[in-house]
C-alpha cells in the first residue's frame, strides 16, 4: 500500500508498538458521484499519536499489553486522524484487480478530505466487548452501493464474511444487530450516554 504517513515500524523481540500511531489503508473503492475509483488512508496527525510512531512498547508477560497501552492512552488523551483519498487516474499504472500494486503518488497524490476526532474516553470494557463480539459483524461491504469495494479480493471476501456472520449468529444464538447510536452500546451510561465516540469533519 502507498505510504500516506510514516511507515509503521517492524516489531522487535520482546517489544511491540502502539497500533494507534499507525496509518491504515483501504483497498480500492468506488468514488461517490464520479466515475473514478479511489483508495483511502487514515493517518494519525495529532501530536500525541504521531509521537508514538516507532516508540517501543514492552509487552513481555503482558498478554493484553497492546490493548492496555491503547486504553491507557485514550483514558487521558485525544486522537485525530486525517482521512486521505488517492484517485485512480490511470488503470494501467493503478490497477483495480491487483491489490498488491502500489499506486504511484507522483501521478495521483493523496488528498486530505476529512478528519476524525476522538476525545478521551474508556476504550475497552468487558461488558461492551462481549456484546460487540457476539452482536456485530464487520465487512468491507458495509456501506452505500456507491462506495462498494472493488477488485477480486473484495469480491472473494463478501461471501466469506456473510457465511461467517451467519455461522456466528447461529452458533452463539445471539442476534447480530448494528447499533444506530452510542446509547445502544452496553455500559454506555457509565461512559456518558449520548456522548459521541468520534466525530468526523470534512476538510
Amino acid at each position: 500500500m502507498p505510504a500516506a504517513a510514516a511507515p509503521f515500524p517492524k516489531l522487535t523481540p520482546g517489544c511491540s508498538h502502539n497500533r494507534a500511531a499507525a496509518a491504515w489503508h483501504t483497498a480500492c473503492l468506488k468514488a461517490s458521484g464520479v466515475r473514478r475509483h479511489r483508495r483511502q488512508s487514515f493517518a494519525p496527525v495529532s501530536p500525541g499519536l504521531t509521537n508514538l510512531t516507532g516508540a517501543p512498547l514492552n509487552v513481555n508477560g503482558k498478554p493484553n499489553g497492546l490493548r492496555e497501552a491503547v486504553v491507557d492512552f485514550f483514558s487521558e488523551s485525544r486522537g485525530e486522524w486525517e482521512v486521505r483519498v488517492q484517485l485512480c487516474t490511470d488503470l494501467e499504472t493503478m490497477p483495480v484487480e491487483d491489490a498488491s500494486a502500489t499506486w504511484p503518488e507522483d501521478q495521483s497524490p493523496y488528498v486530505a478530505v476529512a478528519r476524525i476526532n476522538v476525545q478521551p474516553q474508556s476504550a475497552w470494557s468487558e461488558t461492551r466487548v462481549t456484546n460487540l463480539d457476539d452482536g456485530l459483524s464487520f465487512s468491507p461491504w458495509h456501506g452505500l452501493a456507491a462506495h462498494q469495494p472493488l477488485g477480486s479480493i473484495m469480491r472473494a471476501r463478501k461471501p466469506v464474511y456473510e457465511s461467517s456472520t451467519q455461522f456466528r449468529q447461529e452458533f452463539n444464538q445471539h442476534a447480530i444487530e448494528e447499533p444506530r447510536n452510542t446509547s445502544a452500546l452496553p455500559d454506555q451510561a457509565s461512559a456518558g450516554a449520548g456522548e459521541p465516540i468520534a466525530i468526523m469533519t470534512r476538510k
